[in-house]
């Protein structure tokens, strides 16, 4: 036992033997952080620097939402895991098949490299596979961009011996694109302020994988975007019907004094009553003739309604399109009583899930392209660039696949 240690060391420099410099350029995080957002205290994990269409405050409530609006994270969330969902239940990732779709063979050192990056870690990190790319899903639906930094570095001692050994995410908001008068990308930054400071970080194209959701140019739109008039209306309503809730569900007791009493005799009597309660619970009350105890006559709960209807709806407003809204308890009604009419919300929704995997898909491409020239030359790449990332199967009616399946079994 006294070599454990030791065994340890061994083995954590088996996985982190690949990075011999320092590869990675950018900041993990943004430099500041912020705990100010308009008129609202709600803290973010990232200053924005990047605004959207212009505005900064744009780019503060696209954080606000995800980080704060309990729909659209829980919406955001369920799409990107779902991604990652096989028919079983076990978390999967992309993949290069053997065989394209037209019936072509994939050369086989295509294969292994794209297994080596879907395997390949970084100590305990996934460089690009399992379910590292969740993230990515998350990023660039929730605010429109996500931006991966892949580190190249020698693996080996010869000249040529140059592999993808690492990577991070940048953060979304820092990063920064540009791109020459053909609209060819040029590069990206990591900036810490919106105008060109000393502290810039300048990224080589090839290193840096862009996803971008619903491309506008640039950059990526979110999926959210529409629904930020909603969230802003949200946290007003919410304060509001705080209020009401409060008002209306806290009614005094009335004690009303006979007539002739003065002030200093309702004083006396308040001092009497109070120090009642403070022994217990006061189940008698003496009083003179005329006096009176009631409560106050209370507002009724219908009174809320309306304001408990348009809260409801606001909510509703905040999760993105073709999400269904079954996922979230009480606001299955919200939407007017849409019916489900032959599995269409769950169609619409398995929709979704491919775009998102044909867009993260799309940038793996990227990284196994780098990787092919970083080891075999660009020749290879052109001679080996046909190839597809697929994912696997992923249940789109889970009710009506178990029900099939067990009929299936039955009949058997």
């Amino acid at each position: 036992m006294a070599n454990l240690p030791n065994v340890f060391n061994r083995i954590w420099q088996f996985f982190t033997r690949k990075t011999q410099g320092q590869p990675l350029e950018g900041y993990r995080q943004s430099a500041l952080n912020s705990t100010y957002f308009l008129n609202a205290n709600l803290e973010l994990l990232e200053t924005p620097v990047r605004p959207i269409h212009g505005n900064i405050n744009l780019s503060y409530e696209l954080l606000e939402m995800y980080h704060w609006c309990y729909e659209y994270r829980a919406a955001i969330d369920a799409i990107a895991s779902d991604c990652f969902q096989q028919v079983d239940g076990e978390v999967g990732s992309w993949y290069v098949p053997e065989i394209l779709s037209d019936g072509t063979n994939v050369n086989p050192d295509v294969i292994a490299i794209a297994k080596e990056l879907s395997t390949n870690r970084r100590g305990k990190n996934l460089i690009l596979g399992g379910d590292f790319l969740e993230r990515a899903a998350i990023e660039s639906l929730a605010f429109g961009d996500s931006f991966i930094e892949l580190g190249i570095d020698k693996e080996g001692i010869g000249r040529n011996d140059w592999d993808i050994v690492s990577s991070q995410y940048l953060p979304p908001f820092s990063s920064f694109v540009t791109q020459d008068q053909q609209g060819q990308t040029t590069g990206y930054t990591q900036r810490i302020k919106l105008s060109p400071s000393d502290s810039d970080v300048e990224f080589a194209p090839l290193k840096i994988l862009h996803f971008k959701y619903k491309s506008r140019g640039l950059y990526g739109n979110a999926l959210g975007f529409p629904s930020i008039e909603s969230w802003r209306k949200l946290k007003d309503v919410s304060i509001n019907l705080e209020k009401a809730a409060r008002d209306v569900g806290v009614v005094p007791w009335l004690h009303i004094m006979a007539e002739g009493k003065t002030e200093e005799d309702r004083d006396r009597y308040r001092q009497r009553h109070e120090s009642m309660m403070q022994v217990g619970i006061v189940s008698s009350l003496y009083l003179m003739n005329g006096a009176d105890v009631r409560k106050a006559a209370n507002a009724s709960g219908d009174a809320l309604k309306p304001l408990m209807d348009y809260w409801l709806q606001l909510r509703y407003q905040c999760i993105p399109p073709r999400v269904p809204t079954w996922m979230f308890p009480g606001l299955s009604g919200a939407d007017g009583g849409a019916n489900d009419l032959h599995g269409q919300p769950a169609l619409t929704y398995a929709r979704l899930i491919s775009e998102v995997r044909a867009m993260i898909g799309e940038q793996v491409r990227w990284a196994i392209t780098v990787k092919m020239v970083l080891r075999y030359g660009y020749d290879f790449y052109l001679e080996n660039q046909h190839f597809d990332v697929t994912w696997p199967d992923w249940v789109l009616t889970p009710l009506a696949d178990y029900a099939q399946e067990l009929g299936s079994n039955k009949s058997e």
